[in-house]
C-alpha cells in the first residue's frame, strides 16, 4: 500500500469542567426544548467565554488595529511547514529566548507547536494557578528570525505564566505588534492538546498539514476551535 494521511484531533471538546485562564467563567449550558417535557426536540443554550478551551487569539485581542479572526481567509488557516518541538517547563517558569535558539526549528516553519509538558497537568489547580509562559523575548526572536511563522500553538492554558501577568501581556503584545522588523502578527493557540501527538503516532511520524477552524462567529479577538494535525501514514 502507498502512503495515505491520517487526521489527529488537536483540540479539547469544552464542558463545564474545561480549565480556564485565572478561573475565569466556565461554560453554562440551558435547555431550551427537551423532549422528555413533552417538547419537539431538545436544543439548547450556551453561554461561554470566546477564549474557552482550545481556543486562538487573533490580533485584534491585544491590538486595537489588529485582525479578528473572521479577517482569515480558510487558507491563511491552513499550515504546511508546522514544527513540534518540546521545551519542557515546570510551574511558573518561562519559555526564553535562549530555549529558542537552542531548540531545532526549521525556517520556514509556519506553526510552532511548542509543547512545555505542563499538558500533563491539566484537570490539576496547577495548570490555571500557575502555568508556564512565553516570555516576550521568546515571541520577538520568533517572529524576528522564523518570518514565515504564522502560528504558535500551546500545550498551556495560556502564553501568559499566571505568575507574572504583566509579562504576560506583553508576550502578547509582541505576538500581535504590527512591526516592520518582525514578521506578519501572530496567531496564538492556547490549551492544545499535544498530548495527542504522541499517542496517536510514532515518535518520527511527521506532521503534514495543521488545520485551525475557529468559531464562526464575526468580528471576535478570539474563538474556540478545532485543530486538526494531518500527519503521513505508510
Amino acid at each position: 500500500m502507498g502512503n495515505f494521511s491520517k487526521f489527529i484531533l488537536l483540540s479539547y471538546w469544552i464542558d463545564e469542567n474545561t480549565p480556564t485562564y485565572a478561573n475565569g467563567p466556565k461554560l453554562k449550558k440551558t435547555t431550551d426544548n427537551s423532549m422528555e417535557n413533552g417538547d419537539s426536540c431538545n436544543t439548547c443554550n450556551i453561554l461561554t467565554s470566546n477564549h474557552m478551551g482550545t481556543h486562538v487569539d487573533a490580533p485584534f485581542h491585544f491590538n486595537m488595529n489588529g485582525k479578528r479572526i473572521s479577517d482569515y481567509s480558510i487558507n491563511e488557516l491552513i499550515f504546511e511547514k508546522p514544527v513540534h518541538v518540546k521545551i519542557i517547563k515546570n510551574a511558573g517558569e518561562w519559555v526564553e529566548e535562549e530555549d529558542i535558539k537552542k531548540a531545532t526549528i526549521a525556517k520556514d516553519c509556519d506553526c510552532l507547536i511548542l509543547e512545555t509538558g505542563f499538558g500533563k497537568l491539566r484537570g490539576e489547580p496547577i495548570y490555571i494557578e500557575n502555568n508556564p509562559g512565553v516570555s516576550p523575548e521568546a515571541v520577538k526572536i520568533l517572529r524576528t528570525e522564523f518570518r514565515q511563522l504564522r502560528c504558535i500553538m500551546l500545550d498551556t492554558v495560556s502564553i501568559s505564566g499566571f505568575g507574572d501577568r504583566p509579562q504576560g501581556r506583553e508576550s502578547h503584545k509582541t505576538a500581535f505588534a504590527d512591526d516592520d522588523g518582525m514578521g506578519e502578527p501572530l496567531l496564538i493557540v492556547e490549551d492544545a492538546n499535544i498530548l495527542a501527538i504522541e499517542k496517536e503516532t510514532k515518535s518520527n511520524t511527521p506532521i503534514n498539514r495543521i488545520f485551525l477552524i475557529p468559531w464562526q462567529i464575526k468580528d471576535l479577538d478570539g474563538a474556540p476551535c478545532t485543530v486538526l494535525a494531518e500527519i503521513g501514514v505508510k
